[in-house]
């Protein structure tokens, strides 16, 4: 008996070669297998026999993509059971073959192609990718073997192809794919410094990426890459000063980069030029500068600049040399910068300061001073040319060691040194101008100091003369003595000595003395002090002798009681040794003959107990001797002279340290000598003999005299009053003039009562400034000359 067939047989692909088949068992009956197996027609295609109570089976070694028919049968014993089946089922599809997907596309849109599956048969295709970001952008189906990608620039996507069959998918065939990145955009390069470039850009319009990777080449060698993030510029470093660059750009995104963006010919800046040779100060206007090459990378020329104290560019000049001529001022200081130039890019400026030695003053001259300044130096220059700060004169005396300086302006163009007499000097003119100097020299010496405070000391047959030395510096003294123009004396003198006697000269004689100072000047010549004149007359000698008979006429002179009055004759004293300059006038109270004694102490009268005396010094005219009186010119002898002795005046010896004589009044009814002695201008005198004897007058009563004098006096004021009075009583008018009235000698008796107080007042009238005027007007005498003229000649005789 047959077994009951299985139930509900059901199969499911379980891969593109198996297939799973389920069932159930039999409804009653035994069962010792299940076998199971897939036809395609009437081929078996597979089979397999199981014991398994799960009853479940699975059938291999299928083809993909490819419907089976499924069947069952139950064996129990050997005999198989009706067949139980299931038509149609599918084996999944096999992968698709030669899936050609390139891993970069330079475009958003690209083609993917592959080729159906080797086994079997696909309905159609399932493709899908995703981005970086596992996100699905696309899951599309088709049955063709190529389709076109919708993508994003610089994305990196994973792209699966499956066959499809009877609703089963193949495993995928997967391509990892990255879209080119676009290329930056608006590239721009521009030099930094010598070793930097800076590299700007815009970013791509659309798309990702991941980093901007920079090339820099030279000569299409890659010298230096730089890799930068998300940003729009870089600088790249570490290049050769002067040197030219291309700058190449791509964008990167997981590997793939865009295309490449270009930006040609961008230098550096050259490097600084080398070894510039400037010497901090130049000796004059046009000075030479040198240079060297840059050390790295090339300079196409050279810029040189160089700008004074002041800030002002005075040149900015260009050159293919390493070499330039500068064009200076003298005195100026210069910052001197040197640029190498490359590409129209200047290199940062080598400099130097450099400072142009002042110009030297021209024409350079040192004078003496006008007139007598002897310590004063005038120094003349033209001015320098140039700049300068100031001038500065040092002048080292070289007779007498010193060393002074003084400055000036630089526009100055003179100066006044202070300088001793007759030193010479070694005189330096310095022009300065930023710690620098142009030095010019001039020699030239200050004129001799003329000695000073000549005193002169004459004697009979010379002169001695004393002066304070020069000033300063002097070789020798020169005194020179003229008389009448004409040289007398000259001797040179040693510049130690401050006198000097001049001898052998004539006596009583004018000299003009002339000393001065001796320098050797710096022509080597004798050079001349102003000279210092004194003039002096050598002394005369003693006058002679007077004649014997020269005091005769003394005494027929005119006393008094107190006094006597005498002449001395002309030409009593000759004045052929010299003219007479004094006289003293000598008495004596006794009655020996001979002469005074002039070589004895000169004593004065008003000195008690002395036997002779002198009275008096008169000039040689006579008046009192107080002072001592200069040179007289020569004349023959003295002139007449008159003397009076006691007249009390105080006259002065002429010689030094004598005392005040006082010609103190005679003693009346005595008798007296006199005599005279005469003085050139030596210290001896020679005097006359004594005169006869002269005898003062006696004296009168003088208490008799007074009276009759005052009798007379109120005689006369008692007729004027009286006149008066009588006047004014008569009833005449009273404006009669006075040149009307008459002085009468007697008065007429009236039996008139006269009116005391009108009597005293006229008394008192007379008293009055102004009739006394009016009488003196009328009779040309005051009351009191009118007692004297009436009474005086009447009472005395020597009134």
């Amino acid at each position: 008996m047959k077994p009951l067939p299985a139930r509900n047989v059901s199969a499911s692909p379980i891969s593109t070669t198996e297939l799973k088949v389920e069932w159930i068992a039999p409804s009653s009956g035994g069962f010792h297998q299940f076998d199971v197996y897939v036809r395609i027609g009437d081929d078996v295609h597979g089979r397999t026999s199981t014991m398994n109570e799960s009853f479940t089976a699975n059938v291999t070694g299928l083809i993909p993509g490819t419907f089976y028919d499924v069947f069952v049968d139950v064996i129990f014993f050997s005999v198989t059971s009706a067949t139980a089946e299931q038509n149609q089922i599918p084996t999944i599809p096999d992968l698709v073959g030669n899936l050609t997907s390139p891993p970069t596309f330079p475009t958003n849109m690209t083609s993917i192609s592959w080729s159906p599956p080797q086994f079997g048969s696909a309905d159609y295709y399932r493709v899908t990718y995703t981005d970086s970001s596992g996100e699905t952008f696309h899951n599309e189906t088709t049955n063709q073997t190529s389709y076109e990608l919708d993508v994003v620039y610089g994305e990196k996507y994973n792209v699966e192809v499956r066959s499809v069959f009877a609703g089963y998918q193949s495993d995928p065939e997967s391509r990892e794919t990255v879209i080119s990145p676009l290329p930056v955009q608006s590239l721009q390069s521009s030099p930094i410094n010598t070793t930097s470039i800076k590299v700007s850009w815009m970013l791509p319009s659309c798309g990702r990426f991941d980093q901007i990777v920079i090339y820099v080449n030279s000569s299409k060698i890659a010298v230096k890459n730089v890799t930068v993030g998300r940003v729009t510029d870089a600088v790249v470093s570490s290049l050769t000063p002067g040197t030219i660059y291309t700058i190449f750009v791509e964008v990167v995104s997981f590997k793939v980069t865009s295309e490449i963006t270009i930006v040609d010919d961008i230098p550096t800046f050259p490097d600084r030029v080398n070894n510039l040779t400037s010497p901090p100060t130049f000796p004059t206007n046009m000075t030479s500068i040198s240079w060297s090459p840059p050390q790295l990378g090339s300079a196409d020329y050279y810029r040189v600049t160089y700008t004074d104290s002041s800030g002002e560019t005075f040149h900015n000049e260009t050159t293919n040399q390493t070499s330039y001529e500068l064009d200076v001022v003298y005195g100026e200081k210069y910052n001197v910068e040197v640029r190498s130039v490359f590409a129209g890019y200047q290199s940062d400026p080598e400099s130097r300061e450099a400072i142009i030695f002042p110009d030297v003053v021209k024409n350079l001259n040192a004078n003496q001073s006008n007139g007598n300044q002897t310590t004063q130096l005038d120094v003349t220059w033209n001015k320098p040319s140039g700049r300068g700060e100031r001038i500065n004169i040092s002048y080292v005396g070289l007779s007498i060691a010193s060393m002074n300086e003084v400055s000036v302006g630089f526009d100055d163009t003179t100066a006044t040194l202070s300088v001793t007499p007759g030193n010479t000097y070694n005189i330096t003119v310095s022009v300065i101008s930023n710690g620098l100097e142009s030095d010019s020299m001039v020699k030239m010496n200050a004129k001799p100091a003329q000695p000073l405070d000549l005193v002169s000391i004459p004697a009979i047959d010379n002169i001695n003369v004393t002066w304070t030395p020069s000033d300063g510096f002097i070789a020798k003294y020169i005194i020179v003595a003229l008389s009448n123009a004409m040289e007398q004396y000259r001797m040179d003198i040693s510049k130690d000595d401050a006198s000097h006697v001049i001898s052998n000269l004539s006596p009583y004689t004018d000299y003009d003395i002339n000393i001065y100072s001796i320098i050797v000047d710096v022509a080597g010549s004798d050079q001349e002090s102003e000279r210092s004149l004194i003039s002096d007359r050598t002394l005369a000698a003693a006058p002679p002798s007077p004649p014997a008979d020269a005091a005769e006429g003394f005494s027929s002179g005119q006393a008094t009681t107190t006094s006597y009055t005498f002449v001395l004759p002309a030409n009593t004293f000759s004045s052929d040794n010299g003219p007479i300059q004094y006289y003293a006038v000598f008495r004596t109270t006794s009655t020996d003959g001979g002469a005074p004694n002039v070589n004895g102490p000169l004593e004065p009268c008003d000195k008690a107990g002395v036997a002779e005396c002198v009275a008096m010094w008169t000039d040689d005219l006579g008046n009192p001797a107080t002072v001592l009186s200069g040179r007289k010119k020569r004349q023959a002898g003295n002139e007449q002279i008159s003397f009076t002795l006691g007249n009390g005046e105080m006259t002065q010896s002429p010689f030094p340290g004598s005392p005040t004589y006082t010609n103190v009044a005679l003693d009346p009814n005595t008798g007296y000598r006199v005599a005279v002695a005469a003085k050139t201008d030596n210290d001896e005198l020679t005097v006359t003999p004594w005169s006869a004897v002269v005898q003062t007058v006696t004296p009168v009563d003088v208490g008799l005299i007074v009276g009759l004098v005052v009798a007379c006096v109120v005689i006369v004021i008692l007729l004027i009053v009286g006149f008066i009075y009588y006047r004014r009583t008569r009833g005449k008018r009273k404006d009669v003039p006075i040149q009307e009235m008459v002085l009468v000698t007697s008065m007429e008796r009236t039996s008139k009562e006269v009116n005391l107080s009108e009597f005293m007042k006229l008394f008192h009238d007379l008293e009055d400034e102004e009739v006394s005027d009016a009488i003196s007007e009328e009779y040309a005498v005051r009351p009191s000359a009118w007692t004297f003229a009436v009474c005086g000649p009447a009472m005395h005789p020597l009134l």
